[in-house]
């Protein structure tokens, strides 16, 4: 009989695309370079003291973990470091059976690092495993037992920072301590996963911290999406003790434009595209890059919503072309099929589609805010907020003479979401202004209070407008209104 998950995740068997070959021995011989010795009473002395100054680390740790309302675990993350070009022993630090445990490894250019939790009252371990080293205690039959190996690699031992849960690449850790963004926070399963992920979630939203629903499972760890700043990630880590590793969490896009007006404002207009932007870089986030994320993450929601499609990028490409460019478009085309329908999902893993969903990236763009909005489904994603999303419309409309477009939307969008968001709008407007002159420095376009009095930007918000008619479900209002109304609120933002 088959298996019920080889039924349903059929799509992702490669069959007879294997062969079996004999094991060959390597010929070459990986030798480790060997560990110096270290005078045992003055590096035994030294990283005593180093462990005995934690020792009010570890109470203002568990007062804290107290206060958090954690009724057990209480512990701490504690790092050790190597001498240069010694391979830490790392193995070597988790003791099992006293709850310590292995976090981390870090390769540094010449240390190496280890994180490792541990335990409240359990810092004695340590502390006898570096006396038995002084000692050079033997056991009955004058077997060393002394941890040589291990104590001699070890330089220094002190609490974790937040830099020694960091495992992402070093150039992409935060730059300042204020830059808020989404975390991958991998936890250790310990006795009860469930436990473990409930827990933390528990006490990073105690914390003031934004935790994203559901979580990726891996055999030794659980993934879950966090977004606070660095400062605050750095404040809260003797209370959030489970966490075993940090990284950069997705690719720090969001969603913007028609897609946003429909899905979380009511918006009535028919769009074909779907549209996001990132403040990164094409080098920072290369679109290949992007398209296997993108790719990865549609095959997860696949399978979670069990909605029996499947969904991949069929083709992108960058617009204009070269990483010199300074507002280039990554265009991408995304399809879809069911699972049941062969025929069909045999086109989508062959690109071939008929009718995919348009889905664009705008690189280098300014953002002066986003909020996590649900999309149904309990399917979270980050979006523009109302004042990032009202000040992008604004900078469209003005820039059109300079990119030499017309834009029959963006009159109309604006013209809608005053309607519907009249009042919210009316205690947004500073912020909208504000946004405003931050996207458009951005562009090196220069807004006033004046700039929609411009008869250029008018004519071209007019050109194309009557177009709108067969995109939308009531009928078109009249230009002159529509204009009249946004501009209006525009010259009412407080210019000075």
């Amino acid at each position: 009989m088959t298996h019920q998950n080889e039924k349903k995740y059929r799509h992702f068997i490669l069959d007879r695309f294997t062969d079996t070959e004999r094991f060959v021995r390597p010929l070459q011989k990986i030798e480790r370079k060997p560990i110096p010795e270290q005078d045992r009473l003055q590096h035994g002395t030294a990283l005593l003291e180093q462990i005995q100054e934690m020792k009010p680390d570890w109470e203002a740790a568990r007062r804290s973990q107290k206060e958090a309302g954690l009724e057990g675990g209480f512990g701490l993350q504690v790092e050790f470091e190597s001498f240069p070009d010694i391979e830490l022993a790392f193995e070597s630090l988790a003791r099992e059976n006293w709850g310590i445990e292995l976090l981390n490894v870090r390769h540094g250019a010449q240390q190496t690092y280890a994180t490792v939790f541990v335990p409240y009252g359990k810092l004695a371990h340590f502390e006898k495993l570096i006396r038995d080293y002084v000692e050079e205690k033997r056991d009955r039959k004058g077997g060393a037992r002394d941890n040589k190996t291990l104590v001699n690699a070890i330089q220094q031992i002190r609490a974790a920072s937040l830099w020694a849960l960091w495992t992402d690449d070093p150039g992409v850790f935060p730059m300042t301590d204020d830059e808020i963004f989404w975390w991958e926070v991998w936890l250790p399963i310990r006795a009860d996963r469930s436990a473990t992920v409930a827990t933390f979630r528990g006490l990073a939203k105690a914390q003031g911290f934004q935790v994203a629903q559901g979580e990726l499972q891996f055999p030794e760890r659980s993934i879950l999406l966090v977004r606070t700043s660095a400062k605050e990630m750095a404040r809260s880590m003797m209370t959030l003790n489970s966490i075993a590793e940090l990284r950069r969490g997705g690719l720090e896009v969001v969603m913007k434009g028609g897609i946003l007006l429909a899905v979380e404002y009511a918006g009535d207009r028919y769009t074909k595209d779907v549209d996001f932007s990132t403040a990164s870089s094409t080098a920072e986030i290369p679109p290949t890059e992007f398209v296997e994320k993108l790719n990865s993450a549609l095959a997860q929601a696949a399978n979670r919503l069990d909605y029996g499609m499947d969904c991949r990028v069929q083709s992108h490409e960058l617009r204009p072309p070269g990483e010199d460019k300074t507002w280039p478009t990554l265009k991408m085309r995304v399809g879809y099929a069911k699972l049941t329908d062969k025929r069909q999902h045999a086109k989508l893993m062959g690109n071939g589609v008929a009718a995919p969903v348009d889905v664009d990236l705008s690189y280098n763009e300014v953002i002066t805010g986003s909020e996590t909005i649900d999309i149904g489904d309990g399917v979270e994603i980050e979006a523009s907020t109302l004042a990032d999303l009202v000040a992008e419309k604004f900078r469209a409309m003005i820039q059109q003479p300079v990119r030499k477009r017309t834009r029959r939307q963006d009159a109309y969008d604006l013209y809608c979401l005053l309607e519907a968001q009249g009042s919210r709008l009316a205690g947004l407007s500073d912020a909208v202004r504000e946004a405003l002159l931050r996207k458009s420095e951005g562009r090196g376009l220069v807004v006033d209070r004046e700039s929609l009095c411009d008869p250029e930007v008018e004519r071209r918000s007019k050109a194309e407008y009557p177009q709108l008619a067969a995109e939308i479900t009531r009928k078109l209002p009249e230009f002159d209104d529509v204009y009249g109304k946004v501009r209006a609120y525009y010259e009412g933002m407080g210019w000075t």
